[in-house]
């Protein structure tokens, strides 16, 4: 079995560093919670989605990103960037269905807090797993998912790299 790159990133710097060194062409984004908190209304993840876009947006690699939620509840579209192609992908069903995601530009990166969606994911497209560590309450279930994910890692994905943690202060 090939073990896919895994970094882990805290702020959108760090991502937005992370899908430059990678040459990434398409960031498959879950939604929440690095684009909307968990539970929230649309309004949140329209906003969230418009930062993401912004900040990726500095990224020459990037042309298209795509949210992608297992969630069941309908979420409108974000208003497209210039030079960025926006995809919205709900009942996602990850890490099982990928034929969405199969003509896509390449490279692929893929960014989620969640290794056993959004890792699982990234390692079936053969492509880097960008895992977002945030601080925001967690509900139980993806916190259990998280527990279970950190446990099964090491059979998917190469070791970490932290990029704070390779950081020297001047």
């Amino acid at each position: 079995m090939i073990r896919q790159p895994r970094m882990i990133v805290g702020n959108l710097s760090d991502l937005t560093r992370e899908i430059g060194q990678l040459g990434s062409a398409t960031l498959i984004v879950d939604v929440e919670p690095l684009v909307a908190p968990w539970n929230e209304k649309h309004r949140s993840f329209t906003e969230g989605a418009r930062l993401l876009l912004v900040t990726v947006k500095t990224v020459p690699t990037i042309s298209v990103v795509m949210f992608a939620t297992n969630s069941r509840r309908t979420r409108p579209n974000p208003e497209p960037i210039a030079g960025i192609s926006v995809v919205v992908l709900v009942h996602a069903a990850k890490p099982f269905r990928t034929r969405y995601m199969r003509g896509l530009p390449r490279p692929i990166a893929v960014v989620g807090d969640q290794l056993l969606t959004d890792g699982i994911l990234a390692w079936r497209l053969g492509s880097p797993f960008i895992e977002w560590e945030h601080r925001e309450p967690t509900p139980w279930w993806p916190r259990a998912q998280m527990r279970l994910g950190r446990r099964l890692a090491p059979l998917f994905f190469r070791p970490p790299i932290e990029p704070w943690k390779n950081h020297v202060p001047h």
